[in-house]
């Protein structure tokens, strides 16, 4: 699309491959958007954190210890 600017290209291309996989679209957004972490903490043990484990994402996507 012409009027459209992607401020990370390789972001958003991690972000649609993680969503055609079956991650939410958010939540693949913000896990691709990463730069330089170790971990990505989530509270969302069903819904992110056990997919994005499947999947095999780097940073790991990991829930705190509460």
């Amino acid at each position: 699309m012409p009027m459209v600017r992607v401020e990370d290209e390789s972001a958003v291309a991690a972000t649609v491959e993680a969503y055609r996989n079956g991650l939410d679209f958010a939540d693949a957004l913000h896990h691709a958007s990463e730069h330089g972490c170790s971990e990505f903490l989530t509270f969302d043990d069903r819904g992110f954190a056990r997919p994005a484990l499947k999947l095999k994402l780097q940073p790991i996507v990991v829930l705190p210890a509460v």
